[in-house]
């Protein structure tokens, strides 16, 4: 019994020896701690930064995509495009921005060049003429208006819509302390054409069209002749009467629509993102801007646009360059070009 008594006692002794840590123990795990919890921190920021990072060059990508997209199939259906003179800008004066964000104060239309180049390094282009807005008419729908007067004529009227994409500021701090942009899509509700349907002889027949139209919710007419803007707009009511609207506004209600729109942190921290300004004032610009405008303060910023060619045929360079800043070290940017056929008839 004495022996069993002593066995116990040590087994005893023993546990209540194994059951804590010494100081030296303590202090090497501690010293471990301090090591791998700074490592971690690391590899997990850099991983975040990796996915944001990621995310920022996927998202820019994509929204600089679809908004060249967009320009380039609306430019399909142009009739006509303004460009930045006396009598072209009165057209521009007639749209109204109330309610929607402003365009900055250096917007400007290019200069049509008939014979020239869009090519910054031909002895034939002249960076003058670039813009960094755009503003077209384009056919939207046709009319198919049967039975008028109570015959069996089947009469078809072209509709027209004015389309003006522009820049607009954003963001108060804007990338690193300085102003970055987004691009605003305006669009007009329809125009009828106003020579087609005065080219009816027929004035009861010219009046139950403009009827008809009314009905369909077409009260604005506009003239493609017309390169004046005082003598191009028009308006029916209800009883198909026609009358000069030289002093009202191009109506909106058509649409107008934010361009470059991003969800961020989907796949890392978040990020703000916008068309560049010039590299001239903001060194940090992984892209060169201007490309083929003359920088003028603000003006051009990484939307530039220029026209050329004849009416039949012009060729339109819209190039975008839309830039993102977050927690990532890098400033990932897309910078995409498209060269669009476009027609100038009237």
């Amino acid at each position: 019994m004495l022996k069993n008594s002593h066995f116990v006692s040590a087994i005893k002794k023993s546990v209540k020896k194994s059951s804590g840590m010494t100081m030296i123990e303590l202090l090497m795990a501690g010293t471990i701690v301090a090591i791998i919890v700074p490592i971690m921190v690391l590899l997990i920021n850099a991983t975040i930064n990796g996915f944001t990072t990621f995310d920022a060059q996927q998202q820019i990508k994509g929204a600089n995509q679809q908004l060249l997209n967009n320009i380039y199939s609306n430019l399909v259906l142009s009739k006509r495009i303004f460009q930045n003179t006396a009598s072209d800008n009165a057209f521009l004066n007639k749209i109204s921005l109330s309610n929607l964000p402003s365009r900055i104060s250096t917007s400007q239309l290019p200069v049509i060049v008939s014979s020239g180049s869009l090519s910054p390094n031909s002895a034939g282009f002249n960076p003058a003429n670039v813009g960094n807005s755009l503003f077209f008419v384009g056919h939207s729908t046709t009319s198919i208006l049967n039975g008028v007067a109570g015959s069996t004529t089947t009469v078809m009227i072209d509709g027209y819509t004015f389309i003006y994409y522009y820049l607009t500021p954003q963001y108060s701090a804007g990338l690193l302390r300085t102003t970055s942009y987004n691009v605003y899509r305006w669009e007009s509700v329809t125009y009828a054409d106003y020579q087609q349907l005065t080219s009816f002889s027929n004035t009861t027949e010219q009046k139950n069209i403009a009827k008809q139209l009314y009905s369909d919710n077409i009260t604005n007419l506009f003239d493609p002749s017309q390169t004046s803007v005082t003598n191009a707009f028009y308006t029916v009511n209800s009883a198909g009467a026609i009358s000069s609207s030289s002093n009202n506004l191009i109506n909106n209600p058509g649409g107008s629509k934010l361009m470059i729109n991003i969800i961020t942190g989907i796949t890392g921290g978040g990020f703000r993102y916008g068309i560049a300004p010039n590299s001239s004032i903001w060194p940090s610009n992984p892209k060169t801007v201007p490309l083929y405008a003359t920088a003028s303060g603000v003006f051009p910023a990484g939307f530039e646009v220029a026209v050329e060619g004849q009416a039949g045929g012009r060729q339109v360079l819209v190039r975008s360059v839309i830039v993102a800043q977050g927690s990532m070290k890098a400033i990932p940017a897309s910078d995409q070009v498209i060269i669009a056929s476009a027609t100038d008839l009237w």
